[in-house]
């Protein structure tokens, strides 16, 4: 009977060596498991935090480009009512332009018949001059 309980005992403490060398392989596997999960969970946990400030950087990129936009908007407005300005003070200069050729092609007319009547008044004098000049006679 010894025997028999020597034998179970042996087959028990083999079961058990085995049994240890089995859990300490498993362990091991569920420990590398664990360490990969709570990797992807920090992975996880970053890429949301980057995600998140991507988020935010996308957001202010947007609101420059809107601000950008308006402010682009506000200056093609300025730029219009500049260029509306300028063709304005084009027109008027171009209508005083041709008012000032006007104004001195009539005074071109003006004074040139202003020096045919100058001349023409001075034939006359001459002719009155010379009809009122007494002869003179020495006699």
């Amino acid at each position: 009977m010894n025997y028999l309980l020597i034998q179970i005992l042996l087959y028990l403490l083999i079961a058990g060596l085995i049994g240890l060398v089995i859990g300490w392989f498993l362990r091991g596997m569920y420990k590398n498991k664990l360490l990969n999960k709570h990797q992807r969970f920090n992975l996880n946990e970053n890429n949301d935090r980057w995600s998140e400030k991507l988020e935010v950087e996308r957001k202010k990129y947007e609101n420059t480009i809107d601000a950008l936009k308006e402010e682009l908007t506000e200056v093609k407005k300025r730029l219009m009512k500049a260029e509306i300005k300028n063709r304005g003070a084009q027109t008027i200069k171009e209508e005083a332009k041709t008012r000032l050729k006007e104004m001195e092609n009539n005074y071109s007319n003006k004074l040139t018949q202003l020096s045919k009547e100058l001349s023409i008044t001075k034939q006359q004098l001459a002719i009155v001059v010379q009809e009122t000049q007494i002869p003179h006679n020495p006699n």
